[in-house]
């Protein structure tokens, strides 16, 4: 049974080990290097910025999961507007229905930038993905289609440095880390809905990355990893949604297919999920674990 207790600002997609029995991958359909220089010429060839974005947003506390056990809290990003954007669950998407076309998310974490999307036509990482799905169309009827996939991330964002990526950097900023210490040891404990987090004075705010800013810099944590593959096959027109849940130490997001198969882009893997060793009502693969009645926010923001 996999033992969590209580979480606090949980990370998403932080470091762990991965203890799964060796496996055979399918030699990718393509040349993944390739893919990844076909997608930096298309973003550098779009004539337009990513501009839809807010340059930055508060963070509130949002509780994503609670049970008799444990209460799971994380950081999230606020609306600006309550009218016009809207923060929305991410896992209760149903597979098929898509991400709207620009929208932020956080990883969870309080020391991390949120990461913005905007998918919007002329945009750099719309070019990149429309580059990327005409590569990729002769080759998504066969069985290494999904491993390819893998690949293909694992070359546009590879692994995160120890120190982390620069705009991630100096978090808590300045006067943050007693108010959100304090949340950590109070408000954590009890289950919270999306609220601003405030410091003496001033509200807590992080910068929104653009996508973008990874492909170039080559490195991206799970979530990002997670929600471009989804991005791909959103292109591709392939069923799936994209799915928040845990290791044995952190938290995790993959992807799940509509034949009920689970593909991970941050490890590498592509299998069936299974219940064995896993709680009751729970899902697992590799050391990923998918609970029931968890939510996870993401904000769809409007220009």
């Amino acid at each position: 049974m996999l033992r969590i207790g209580l979480w606090v600002g949980l990370v998403i997609g932080a470091t762990t080990s991965l203890a799964t029995t060796e496996r055979v991958t399918p030699r990718p359909l393509v040349d993944p290097l390739r893919m990844r220089d076909l997608c930096r010429d298309a973003m550098s060839r779009s004539g337009l910025p990513s501009r839809l974005l807010p340059k930055e947003l508060e963070i509130g506390a949002e509780t994503i999961h609670r049970d008799p056990m444990r209460v799971v809290s994380i950081f999230a990003p606020v609306p600006r507007a309550r009218t016009a954007d809207l923060l929305l669950d991410m896992n209760a998407k149903a597979i098929g229905v898509l991400f709207p076309s620009a929208f932020v998310v956080a990883d969870g974490g309080r020391n991390r930038a949120l990461l913005g999307v905007d998918t919007s036509s002329g945009r750099p990482l719309r070019a990149c993905l429309d580059r990327l799905a005409r590569a990729l169309t002769p080759y998504r009827s066969q069985r290494a289609f999904f491993p390819t996939v893998n690949a293909v991330l694992s070359a546009l964002m590879g692994i995160v440095p120890e120190s982390g990526l620069e705009w991630d950097m100096g978090l808590p900023r300045r006067g943050e880390d007693v108010v959100l210490e304090r949340l950590y040891r109070g408000v954590f404990r009890e289950p919270v809905g999306n609220f601003p987090v405030t410091a003496p004075g001033r509200p807590i705010r992080r910068d929104v990355v653009p996508f973008e800013d990874y492909l170039q810099r080559g490195r991206g944590y799970c979530i990002q990893k997670a929600i471009f593959a989804s991005l791909l096959l959103e292109t591709l027109k392939i069923p799936h949604r994209v799915v928040n849940g845990a290791t044995e130490s952190s938290g995790h997001t993959w992807l799940e297919l509509e034949s009920g198969e689970w593909l991970d882009p941050t490890w590498g893997l592509f299998e069936r999920p299974t219940t064995q060793g896993a709680a009751p009502g729970w899902k697992r693969f590799g050391s990923s674990y998918l609970y029931p009645s968890q939510i996870f926010p993401y904000l769809s923001v409007t220009p």
